[in-house]
């Protein structure tokens, strides 16, 4: 996932959206080094089974590559809202990878050890508004 985190009303790190990212994703020049890098990590922490949900910044104007912000032994937070668009458009997410690797361990190994396919397209997006109100209608014209 790519996320879009900016200032917002002196918030320093509000999420705008999270972006389904896949290797191969065009203009995304920096995704294979850091599948390697967190990979890297993972040995070097002993960690070979089970969930991580892990963090990295590059910086794209930055030539240092991948930096570890966090790497924990649990899913993706966001209390799940991410799983359906994982699950549309990648056909598994990471809580039914989970199920998969206790209760179907051969379905567990055939799923991919990173993404590079997508069987469409998606992203978790949110809403900001500096004032309170009641939502009427919307547009997603140009999501």
């Amino acid at each position: 996932w790519k996320y879009d985190k900016r200032v917002f009303y002196g918030a320093p790190v509000v999420y705008y959206e999270m972006r389904l990212m896949t290797l191969g994703t065009k203009g995304e020049p920096f995704l294979q080094a850091m599948v390697d890098y967190i990979f890297g990590v993972l040995d070097v922490l002993g960690i070979k089974k089970g969930a991580v949900q892990s963090e990295i910044k590059v910086e794209n104007e930055k030539p240092r590559g991948p930096v570890l912000i966090e790497a924990n032994c649990r899913l993706h937070g966001g209390d799940g809202s991410w799983a359906p668009v994982s699950q549309k458009c990648l056909g598994y997410s990471d809580v039914s990878a989970l199920i998969d690797a206790y209760m179907e361990p051969s379905t567990f190994a055939r799923l991919p050890s990173s993404r590079s396919a997508k069987l469409g397209f998606g992203a978790w997006l949110t809403m900001r508004s500096p004032v309170g109100a009641l939502l009427k209608a919307r547009s997603i014209k140009n999501v």
